[in-house]
């Protein structure tokens, strides 16, 4: 229950952030604000980067750029991962044939689809989320898969089967309602893997440049001399922004699985 209140807090938060995030900003992240390479005080609380732009309004407005991202892809990564999860657990030619597709990409490191992809499509918030969401859905597959297989084999299924039940009204009524815990924590931590993978895209200098994100700001800090500079909270400031939130995300999906 306390986990629960904390991702509940965790998501009203953020989502205030990431909508009134350009309200809130004290400085334009866009525009020169002060003097370059600005130590952290009253007005520029992080500091500035090496153009003047405060640092906090970059860390605040870019919350909606990354939560939009993560959403976005944990979503496509789930519903790509629920279909083919629940496919691959039926009999049949194509069952068999969409279980080794899913075998065939999950040996291959997420990373390397990730990074793949976003260099083929180029940087945009676009190419973001299709590298994040094509890169992840393997394991989600996997583990509905998993479930559903499980639950296909439990005797109110049989029963079910035995009345005459189609496996589309057994699916609808018994396999996905029952697979609900497996499926919210996957969500959940697939939303905190989208984090921290937009952090590394943008980092490699393939995220999407005309916006802020907490990946963009890391991208930003290490081409422009951050630790040169000695402007540690430049980088500090999104690590820990995006460690706690995929921790918390992280937990909470462990909690749901204990929880079922």
């Amino acid at each position: 229950m306390v986990r629960v209140t904390r991702i509940l807090v965790l998501s009203i938060a953020l989502a205030l952030i990431s909508i009134l995030g350009p309200f809130i900003a004290p400085y334009d992240p866009f525009q020169v604000s002060g003097n370059p390479y600005q130590q952290p005080s009253w007005s520029h609380i992080l500091g500035t980067d090496g153009l003047g732009r405060d640092i906090f309004s970059q860390l605040i407005v870019g919350s909606r750029i990354t939560l939009t991202i993560s959403i976005t892809a944990a979503i496509i990564s789930l519903a790509i991962g629920l279909f083919l999860g629940l496919v691959s657990s039926l009999r049949g030619l194509l069952p068999q044939v969409v279980s080794s597709l899913i075998d065939s990409f999950i040996v291959v490191p997420s990373l390397i689809i990730m990074i793949f992809i976003a260099s083929v499509m180029g940087p945009s918030i676009v190419s973001t989320i299709v590298s994040i969401s094509l890169s992840y859905w393997p394991q989600i597959a996997k583990t509905v898969r998993a479930e559903a297989l499980s639950i296909l084999e439990r005797q109110y299924v049989e029963a079910a089967r035995a009345v005459g039940a189609g496996i589309r009204w057994i699916f609808w009524k018994h396999v996905i309602p029952n697979s609900s815990p497996v499926i919210l924590a996957n969500l959940a931590y697939a939303v905190g893997i989208a984090m921290v993978s937009e952090s590394i895209v943008s980092f490699l200098g393939l995220g999407d440049q005309r916006f802020f994100s907490w990946g963009m700001i890391f991208y930003y800090a290490f081409i422009q001399g951050a630790i040169y500079y000695g402007l540690w909270l430049w980088i500090l400031s999104p690590a820990l922004v995006i460690s706690i939130t995929a921790y918390i995300l992280f937990e909470t999906s462990r909690d749901i699985i204990k929880r079922a």
